[in-house]
């Protein structure tokens, strides 16, 4: 038998090169400004929601497991719906949906529908 070579290696400090952190700023257009929950910050939701949104009408989706269709997708901020209370209380419902279950359509925010 030969003999042995032990394998080594160091480990070299190096500068951390990871650009500073970001803070969302007042300058910042995607950030709302103003009192949370008025009327100023909901539609400034749905604008948001609404220019995000990938659904249009005659799109087949699930919602929990169930089959629909959307058959309206609202771009009028007096058409939609807004969750119940708590932490859904600011979620902007605008895709009506038609579910084949229920035989009945309802308003889902955009992010609750998935493909079939």
């Amino acid at each position: 038998m030969g003999h042995m070579k032990m394998l080594t290696h160091t480990i070299n400090k190096y500068e951390d090169v990871r650009p500073p952190q970001i803070t969302q700023s007042n300058t910042n257009p995607d950030r709302f400004k103003g009192e949370f929950g008025s009327e100023e910050h909901k539609r400034f939701i749905f604008s948001r929601v609404l220019s995000h949104c990938p659904w249009q009408e005659g799109d087949h989706c699930k919602i929990n497991g169930d089959l629909g269709v959307v058959c309206h997708v609202c771009t009028d901020f007096d058409e939609v719906e807004w969750g119940g209370t708590g932490a859904n209380a600011l979620e902007c419902k605008l895709v009506e949906v038609y579910l084949y279950s229920e035989n009945d359509s309802n308003l889902y925010h955009p992010s609750r529908l998935t493909m079939r």
